[in-house]
């Protein structure tokens, strides 16, 4: 059986940025964000039993089944909240065991570089950038028969399709449809 995530803030041998994440997340919410009112944040710490938290809000990066994900909070059911995308601050993908997760760390990996391929930014790591971008490109080169055909077909086009429809020329390719549609 998997440990509830408060097991983790006691014991010594997890990492420091794992236990202050936890400590933060599994705070009550009213400790979270002191008020400046001294007297009533010290209402507040008196009730609750705990500090109130004055420290930057901190976050976490781990390793979930072989992929880089930011852990985005942590339930009262001993579970966390994970995410692949990892300048999201709230929201998760999935909510796994703390037991799942490895190589902490409270600073976010290396960036990613925005590639733009026939008006389209695709994210991917630096390494290989050239590389990738010449495959994406291949890969993009479609006739508008063939884009047709394909929309209905596969999701990852349908979804390259509408972003370009979402793109800069966006009103004048709905001018020229509106303009078609009003001559048939």
């Amino acid at each position: 059986m998997s440990k509830h995530c408060d097991e983790y803030l006691d014991d010594p041998t997890q990492p420091e940025c794992l236990r202050r994440f936890l400590d933060y997340q599994c705070r009550p919410a009213a400790l979270k964000y002191p008020t400046g009112d001294a007297a009533f944040d010290k209402a507040i710490e008196d009730r609750h039993g705990l500090p109130m938290w004055r420290d930057p809000v901190p976050t976490l990066f781990a390793d979930c089944d072989g992929e880089r994900v930011r852990v985005t909070m942590a339930s009262r059911f001993g579970d966390v909240g994970v995410t692949t995308t990892l300048t999201d601050e709230h929201g998760y993908d999935v909510r796994v065991p703390v037991d799942y997760l490895s190589d902490f760390s409270a600073t976010a990996p290396e960036p990613k570089e925005i590639v733009t391929v026939g008006g389209i930014g695709i994210s991917v790591r630096r390494k290989g950038v050239r590389e990738m971008a010449k495959r994406i490109e291949q890969t993009t080169e479609l006739t508008t028969e063939v884009e047709v055909t394909y929309r209905s077909v596969s999701p990852f086009v349908s979804m390259l399709a509408s972003l370009r429809e979402a793109g800069p020329n966006r009103k004048a390719r709905r001018a020229a449809e509106a303009k078609a549609r009003r001559r048939a």
